[in-house]
């Protein structure tokens, strides 16, 4: 065996391994909460809140409390499935999470002015994040 067959192996056995660490990333949900949990929304409408007008907004759910989820998930009484979140329930907890990360930016305004396509994109990446902590949260849980 000469030394481009050994480097050639030695390469593949890295190429191997990148593709299990980057399928573990979108298969573990433990990883999946770390990618979703935090990022940027750029806003088809702008939203103002106080005195300035924000194209962009940045969201992180980690920022987020035990009362602020809660005061969340209450936004939709309808709601009765612990193991789902409504569309009003996760445009909320976005607005929560939006309001943690963008400095001057209330989660009020976030929730009364958003713009529809905005709003689904909002719905989509909390839900999102709801179900990769939901799914990570149980992977904590002993039933011991």
């Amino acid at each position: 065996m000469n030394g481009d067959n050994i480097t050639s192996i030695e390469e593949k056995k890295e190429e191997i391994k990148n593709a299990a660490t980057e399928e573990k990333k979108l298969t573990d949900p433990t990883e999946q909460v770390k990618r979703l949990a935090s990022g940027e929304l750029l806003l088809e409408n702008p939203i103002k809140s106080g005195a300035q007008s924000y194209d962009k907004i940045s969201y992180d759910f980690r920022k987020i409390t035990g009362w602020d989820y809660a005061d969340a998930m209450d936004s939709d009484s309808k709601n009765s499935n612990l193991f789902w979140i409504t569309a009003k329930q996760a445009l909320s907890l976005f607005a929560v999470a939006a309001s943690k990360a963008t400095p001057g930016m209330s989660s009020m305004d976030v929730k009364e002015q958003i713009g529809m396509g905005d709003t689904m994109n909002a719905v989509r990446i909390a839900t999102a994040f709801f179900i990769a902590s939901t799914r990570a949260g149980n992977m904590r849980i002993s039933n011991a």
